[in-house]
């Protein structure tokens, strides 16, 4: 439920504030998002009940969501221009950076409290003083955003235009993205129960090792694209599936090791199909587009997600753990298939690849 809550906050975010850098810049989100960081530090610091534990990861889900939208545009936009050339650093920040993070604070977490026996406010103090020192940086940074006037009654509403050039591929992009972002979310909910079974035993360091197993290859994926993004995303999709298949094989098997490296695998691919399709489906977005399609593409990822992962918490009561990694099995197979199956995401595809596709700067759908 905790999971499900921190989802619930990045959508809310995205949807109802992810045009506020447009109008205000890109840091004083960036700095809004690290004041709310150290909210929720001080909450954690000093948590009595579950339902301030849910507050908690609601603000930091909301303050996920502003990093999603402006935070990642800032950073695509302050790329320089020698990577700036190439889309797929672009793609890779926009489909794998938010992984970065849970994968880092997945791995201290598990080796703060299981090896090092450090108490967790010591980790708290920690990353409160890493969230101060961030606030100096952000406002010694270049802003990227060109700020324009919004009626205030259009900025708080939700942000849910879709240029009308993306809507016939929306569906299977998104397809394609949030295949990999569920897995990530069963990961983040299942790690700890996953090592259990596998290893006997309650294992926190282990958990952390299955969910930084596919996070942190999921992130990486997206810098290794090279070449077509059309034929990079198909052949990804298909491997992952492979890899998952091994995955629940080595599971079955009780085989800690064959699972984490299959699970790794299944990490990477999709991280590498996820930016694929980022590179396709960002390649006409505008600047003054960006940060609203970012929030879009973030919430309705992080939206499934948490569907997902509610609906993957409740199955979880009526089956056993191989069960229900077949079922996700079967749901991602889904969201593959939609993706492969695209006409009009391949037309897309190939318009890109050929140069054919082109937007005059400044010109509305």
């Amino acid at each position: 439920m905790t999971t499900i809550a921190y989802f619930a906050g990045c959508a809310a975010s995205l949807l109802f504030f992810g045009r506020l850098s447009n109008r205000f810049g890109r840091r004083p989100m960036a700095a809004l998002a690290a004041l709310l960081v150290l909210a929720v530090l001080m909450l954690l610091s000093q948590l009595d009940s579950l339902a301030a534990l849910y507050i908690a990861r609601l603000l930091q889900g909301f303050a996920s969501g502003l990093t999603a939208s402006a935070v990642i545009a800032w950073i695509v936009e302050s790329i320089p221009a020698v990577y700036a050339k190439s889309s797929a650093v672009s793609a890779a920040i926009v489909g794998g950076g938010p992984s970065i993070g849970f994968a880092v604070g997945a791995l201290l977490t598990g080796i703060w409290v299981e090896s090092l026996k450090m108490p967790l406010q010591w980790l708290i103090l920690s990353l409160g003083t890493a969230a101060v020192l961030t606030l100096p940086a952000i406002f010694l940074s270049a802003e990227t955003a060109h700020c324009r006037p919004i009626p205030l009654k259009d900025l708080l509403m939700p942000a849910l235009k879709l240029p009308k050039r993306i809507r016939p591929i929306f569906l299977p992009f998104m397809a394609a993205v949030t295949g990999g972002w569920a897995l990530g979310a069963f990961a983040q909910a299942f790690s700890a129960p996953l090592a259990e079974t596998l290893l006997g035993h309650d294992d926190r360091l282990a958990a952390a090792a299955v969910f930084v197993g596919f996070i942190a290859p999921f992130a990486w994926g997206g810098f290794l694209l090279r070449g077509s993004a059309l034929r990079a995303l198909q052949y990804s999709l298909v491997l992952m599936l492979t890899a998952m298949t091994l995955a629940i094989g080595a599971f079955v098997c009780q085989n800690f090791l064959g699972f984490v490296l299959s699970w790794a695998g299944c990490g990477l691919f999709s991280g590498i199909g996820a930016a694929a399709a980022m590179k396709i489906g960002m390649a006409d977005i505008h600047a003054d587009e960006r940060a609203e399609m970012l929030a879009l593409i973030y919430a309705v990822g992080y939206a499934a997600s948490a569907i997902f992962g509610f609906m993957a918490s409740v199955l979880a009561n009526y089956v056993t753990l191989w069960q229900l990694l077949c079922a996700v099995f079967i749901w991602i197979l889904s969201l593959t298939l939609i993706s492969l199956t695209s006409k009009h995401l391949r037309q897309y595809a190939a318009m890109v690849e050929s140069g054919a596709l082109h937007r005059k700067a400044g010109t509305a759908d």
